[in-house]
Order: structure tokens, then sequence, then C-alpha cells
């Protein structure tokens, strides 16, 4: 009998003994009614096709069912019954209905804004209001940020909303901005490659005036929306490394700073290796042109690593010999013309 019978046999077997509990069903009774073949696969709300178990009873059938039809409406269904299901198993169900648009996810980003908005006066109108949807309001925003000082840090720390200042003076200042977010335009020093933001674009450009050595932006290691910088570039002396969209942004920065050069960091450690074939000795290099360039001058030197010195062995039983071979293609070939003998050594 296959697995999937066993599965079919069960759920057949509690769904059938279940269907005597009707006259216990009603609110309060705990007891829930369920569609023995489910309406996703065209099963309909008449008597014969309803049981009623208890919300275990509810979660194993739906398990069997999803063993049985391999269904995410079933494992759905046993989440929203409460079923402590595996990670793997809720990333199922939460991808399947991203990509069906069922529940939340019908809803585009507008309508959740108004769904979230429409709630919360909601809960206010019936008196219902949080302290969440006070501090996170422009009124409860303007407010905190109002108080100042000593004061609005412990108001914001002890709220655990906004963010958490140790400098008085900062926290003065911020404040004074009211309802203003954290800055968000970027200027990037090409000397010492630090990155200042503004609030306003007045004040960046009126920075960018009074410093020569800012440039709009990131900087070239900022990163396009739609593409990955893929071109480095490498400064010996510094450590430093640098990527660059495009191969042109980097041989201009290469003809504007010769100390850099093109190319990722080299390897930390010696990884390209050579060995002598007549001494079997070994050495590496940092880099693939240093191994090659020396393998060319040293002609007794190849470029890889050295083949395995390890022997393989045959024994003959009778005998109580054994043989050793530089390789296994020997033994082999030596197996195959002396069938007394065995692979391996004697125990």
């Amino acid at each position: 009998m296959s697995s999937k019978s066993i599965y079919s046999y069960l759920y057949e077997s509690i769904c059938e003994d279940r269907k005597s509990r009707r006259d216990q069903y009603g609110p309060g009774s705990g007891l829930h009614a369920h569609h023995i073949l489910p309406r996703h696969i065209g099963g309909g709300d008449e008597e014969s096709n309803i049981t009623y178990l208890t919300v275990r009873e509810h979660k194993i059938v739906h398990f069997l069912l999803w063993k049985i039809h391999r269904s995410v409406n079933d494992l759905r269904s046993m989440h929203m019954l409460g079923a402590n299901l595996s990670i793997e198993k809720r990333r199922i169900i939460g991808r399947w209905c991203y990509e069906n648009k069922i529940g939340w996810h019908k809803y585009t980003k507008e309508e959740k804004s108004l769904m979230a908005k429409q709630q919360r006066l909601d809960r206010i109108a019936n008196g219902k209001e949080n302290e969440w949807d006070f501090w996170t309001s422009e009124e409860g925003w303007k407010l905190r940020c109002s108080i100042g000082g000593k004061k609005g840090g412990k108001t914001t720390s002890s709220k655990r909303v906004g963010g958490w200042f140790l400098d008085e003076e900062k926290h003065r200042e911020f404040c004074k901005k009211g309802g203003a977010t954290s800055p968000k335009l970027p200027v990037f020093d090409t000397q010492t490659k630090i990155v200042k933001k503004f609030y306003t674009e007045q004040e960046r450009m009126d920075f960018l005036e009074k410093n020569p050595t800012f440039i709009l932006g990131y900087g070239p290691s900022a990163c396009d929306i739609s593409k990955k910088p893929k071109f480095p570039c490498f400064n010996n002396k510094t450590n430093d490394i640098v990527h660059f969209i495009t191969k042109e942004e980097r041989t201009l920065f290469l003809e504007q700073n010769p100390e850099w050069i093109a190319g990722r960091k080299p390897f930390k450690n010696k990884v390209f290796p050579v060995y002598n074939v007549k001494t079997l000795e070994k050495t590496a290099f940092y880099t693939k042109e240093d191994a090659l360039m020396f393998v060319d001058a040293n002609p007794d030197w190849t470029y890889g690593r050295r083949k395995s010195t390890r022997k393989s062995y045959a024994h003959n039983v009778e005998a109580q010999e054994v043989k050793s071979f530089q390789s296994k293609e020997e033994r082999d070939e030596f197996l195959t013309l002396n069938l007394e003998w065995s692979r391996g050594r004697s125990r």
C-alpha cells in the first residue's frame, strides 16, 4: 500500500466517523464544519460533504489533505488554525499568497496605506487609540521634537520611538527641524573619501562652493540603482579598493590617480603553486603571472601542484607477498595478468 493511500484511508475514516456530531454543532460547541471534498477542488456545501471536527482534528485532516493533494491551500488552512509549521512551509504559504494576490497581498501600496490610516481613525472614533497611534502621527512627532533637550531624549527612549541621542546639543539641533527626517542629500570628498549628507539642496550647494574637493553623490564606489559596480581598482599603499559601474569611469579615475591600479586586492597568501619535476620541490606565488614567469625561466619547473607520490599495493595471500606500484594504473594492469593477486596490502 502506498503512503498516499494510507493518508487517504485515515482522512476518509476521520471524516466519516465525525459526521455523527451534527447535533452537537453550534455556537460555543468548539466544533468546526469541514468540507470533506475541499471547495478549492470543487467541493460543495451539501450536508453529505460536511463533517464536524475539533480544532486539533481540523489541523490533522488538513495535514492529511496536504499529503494527498499537495495544495498550498491546506498548508494555509493549517497555519490559520494555529498549527506550528516549519519556517520553510511558512515561506511556501507566503510566496503562494503573494503570487496569487491573496489576503493583504491583493492590495496596492497606496491602498494598504489608506487602510492603515482608516484603521487608526476607526480606533480613535471608538475610543481604542493606542500609544503608538499618537506618537507616530504628525502631531505626536512634532510634540516629541518640540520637547527638546534631556526631557525630549528621555521621552523618545521611554516611548521606544524616534532616535536616541547621546549629545544634548545634537538632540536640540535635531529638534529645531520639527518634523524633518534624517538628511538624505550626499556629497563625497575625493581626497578623504568621506560622505556628508544635508537636509536641503541649498545647504548642499553652499557647502560644495566652499569645499572644491567634494563632489555630488556617494563617490566613485556608489552603486547605480539598476546596475552593480564590477570594475575594481586597488591602492597598494592604503589597501583601499573602489568599484566602478563602467570601464570608462575606472580608466578616467586611473589617469587622475597614478597610485591606483586596475584589479582587485592581491591574495594575502601564495595560492599559485609550481613544482620541480625532477626533485619534486614545490613553491608558490601571489599571482598567476609571477608563477608563469618563473616557469618560463626554469624549464625543470611546471605550473600546478605536484602529483601525489602515494603508492598503490597488491598482495598474494598464498605466497604472503606484497608489491607496490607508483600508480593505480600499473597496479590494475598487473592484477589483470595475475589473478592470484588482490588489491591492497595483506592483513
